[in-house]
């Protein structure tokens, strides 16, 4: 794993959570989700994969908690669904 990749998902492991309140857990969730797919789209563009496929398997081995659904939205820049 790059160097460039570790940072990135340092990052996201480091970051406090944001004050939740009285939000559901639902809501938290979809958050988390997003923020996820999120870091791992900026980890795609510090990595530019050359294709769809190396870029999948640079998200498993970065992101290996993820579901490939996920990994799929982070490639595909598809929005996430709400619950």
């Amino acid at each position: 794993m790059s160097r460039r990749l570790r940072n990135a998902q340092k990052k996201n492991e480091s970051d406090p959570p944001p004050d939740r309140g009285s939000e559901t857990p639902a809501v938290r969730y979809v958050a988390s989700l997003e923020a996820r797919i999120a870091a791992m789209r900026e980890a795609l563009a510090h990595m530019r994969p050359g294709s769809d496929a190396e870029a999948l398997g640079v998200l498993r081995a970065a992101f290996p908690g993820s579901s490939l659904s996920e990994r799929v939205a982070a490639l595909t820049g598809e929005p996430t669904r709400k619950p």
